[in-house]
């Protein structure tokens, strides 16, 4: 079966080659995974200058919390209350990256509950976090726009296995409870009967021949 894919660089990049062979199993950590699971990514002292070091160095002489790589967000609430800030743009700048910790909890959290779902009601369904993503040549554009890709290529590719078609509009949203989100994002793995649309998207495992790169994107 003949799809497209789009991969975003910074993931695997030495597999993507034309005419290599990738084996999509569980060990395959794809880029959703890596964005999700690391809080930590783009939270750096490159995002918050002077901040980010001051904070830490608070943290190691108060000892707050060993690791708050789990719990920034609630330290940096902390931080801005107990010792304020120097001007406006330190404030917005804390709030920015709070804001960004926030996002990517949530994201975090809704994808738990997709997996459990997953394992649960539909076991042999490939996983959204072990997964590669693929959709039709309609497609593309839609997902790169979605996607927010800055920096990826776009690959026709081979799929050898038969992968799971489906819609992320049969996922449920933030505004649901962990238990109902668990039930009814079922509906995304299947069994399911999709119609024909530009947002579906594939859930890829076992065997992607990588026959040709199609695209480059870059965009600052």
């Amino acid at each position: 079966m003949e799809l497209f894919h789009i991969h975003n660089l910074g993931n695997y990049d030495n597999l993507y080659v034309p005419d290599n062979e990738i084996n999509v199993d569980e060990t395959f950590n794809n880029s959703l995974y890596h964005s999700i699971f690391n809080l930590n990514a783009n939270v750096t002292s490159r995002n918050l200058p002077g901040i980010f070091e001051k904070i830490n160095k608070d943290i190691r002489e108060m000892d707050i919390s060993k690791t708050i790589d789990s719990n920034r967000l609630d330290y940096i609430f902390y931080y801005i209350q107990n010792f304020g800030y120097r001007n406006e743009e330190e404030f917005l700048k804390l709030c920015s990256l709070a804001a960004t910790i926030l996002k990517r909890y949530y994201a975090a959290m809704n994808e738990v509950a997709y997996e459990q779902s997953r394992q649960i009601y539909c076991p042999n369904a490939p996983s959204r976090l072990h997964s590669m993503f693929g959709c039709t040549e309609q497609g593309v554009s839609y997902w790169a726009s979605k996607m927010d890709c800055k920096r990826a290529d776009v690959y026709k590719i081979e799929v050898f296995d038969e992968p799971l078609l489906t819609n992320p509009s049969l996922l449920p949203t933030n505004d649901k409870e962990l238990y109902n989100k668990v039930t009814e994002a079922r509906k995304y793995f299947g069994p399911l009967t999709v119609n024909e649309d530009k947002s579906n998207e594939y859930l890829i495992n076992g065997r992607v021949l990588l026959k040709e790169k199609v695209q480059e994107i870059r965009r600052r």
